[in-house]
């Protein structure tokens, strides 16, 4: 089947990368730099499954000509970014119309499939505006570093639609035929699908706060937050999973996704969801006031931007907002950040030795590691 990739993030470029070795798979992006990169085999993210599969050069298209990259599929996956905007109190879709506007001058005929994820409501909206077209939405349930590995074993696959089931069974199939697991499938309305993907994300933000206050509490009285957590988790209805202290969640989906999740709520009471919002940020006021509170004659070291092992982008890292925070009280502060190319980083000294950063006379402060110097 001719199927193309509307975005070559990690959304796009991983489900695009699973289904080229039975299809044929044309990628489409703004980018000419990600276009120029996927031509010559490279990925433009970190994935080392992605990075695997191309180095045994797999057949694909990689282009910026819409007219050349959609014409001929009869599928196509929209996976462009939705950034939340502050201002709008909503995300930004923008995207997303300019690649149906795009789909629709050269295809009328393809189905199409929307990845990114988008308010309550919204993928109805786009059905009404483009009625000859199959609008389907299809959350996804991936990891950064880790988006290949997570379609080929993904924990279950959603598929919304209007009045096309049968169209949504067999792009849930196609999905499924590719996975090297055989992951349960949901076929249901826009709605509902909508909501699973705004809602998942919100109970891990809910998680990862929850455990932020146990050890906002127990470092508080002095306790062994580790202890506590073990304990906590030996109760199988918890688990002894994601429940690691952090700076606070952060990362490309979760801060955006509790918001918009909130704004859908409108009058109906929301004060889980609120509350996690509050929480999270409670938890960075709670680690830059350490943090003030250890520094040795107000020099502070941050080991790594990135709040996930893997990682290849700090965007939304909560250690970012520490980093400012401090710079703009005066702190020296210097930061150990290979992903960081400049001298200064947002006025911290980024130091390129690994060596020379441990034997820095500072507080160090590991936000993969949850370590702040005590």
């Amino acid at each position: 089947m001719k199927i193309a990739i509307a975005g070559c993030g990690y959304v796009g470029l991983s489900i695009g990368t699973l289904l080229c070795a039975r299809h044929d798979i044309s990628f489409v992006d703004i980018s000419q730099s990600r276009i120029e990169q996927l031509k010559s085999f490279v990925s433009p993210i970190r994935d080392p499954e992605i990075e695997r599969v191309f180095a045994d050069r797999p057949h694909f298209l990689a282009t910026t000509d819409p007219s050349i990259g959609y014409s001929a599929a009869r599928l196509i996956f929209i996976c462009v970014p939705t950034d939340y905007s502050e201002e709008a109190g909503k995300f930004d879709t923008s995207k997303i119309e300019s690649a149906l506007e795009a789909i629709d001058r050269v295809n009328q005929d393809a189905v199409i499939c929307i990845k990114s994820t988008v308010p309550i409501g919204y993928t109805r909206t786009l059905a009404t505006k483009y009625p000859g077209h199959t609008v389907l939405f299809s959350p996804e349930f991936l990891r950064e570093g880790k988006a290949l590995e997570d379609n080929r074993n993904p924990s279950r696959i959603v598929v919304g639609h209007g009045k096309a089931e049968e169209t949504a069974k067999k792009v849930a199939d196609l999905l499924k035929e590719n996975a090297c697991t055989s992951p349960t499938v949901l076929i249901c309305d826009y709605e509902e699908a909508e909501s699973i993907k705004l809602f998942s994300n919100t109970y891990l933000a809910m998680r990862i706060a929850f455990f932020n206050e146990l050890d906002t509490y127990a470092k508080t009285k002095g306790f062994d937050a580790n202890t506590i957590i073990k304990g906590v988790s030996l109760d199988p209805r918890i688990g002894d999973f994601y429940n690691h202290p952090s700076f606070g969640y952060g990362g490309y989906c979760l801060p955006k996704d509790t918001k918009q999740l909130l704004s859908s709520y409108g009058d109906i009471p929301a004060d889980l969801i609120s509350a996690t919002i509050e929480s999270n940020k409670d938890r960075k006021r709670f680690i830059l006031r350490k943090a003030k509170e250890l520094a040795k004659g107000k020099k502070v070291a941050i080991d790594r931007l990135i709040s996930k092992p893997g990682s290849d982008n700090y965007r939304q890292s909560p250690a970012v907002e520490i980093l400012e925070a401090l710079v703009e009280q005066d702190y020296d502060v210097y930061l150990y950040e290979p992903l960081v190319n400049e001298a200064l980083f947002h006025g911290a000294k980024v130091i390129k030795d690994y060596e020379e950063f441990k034997e820095l006379d500072a507080l160090k402060l590991r936000p993969l590691l949850n370590e702040i110097g005590w």
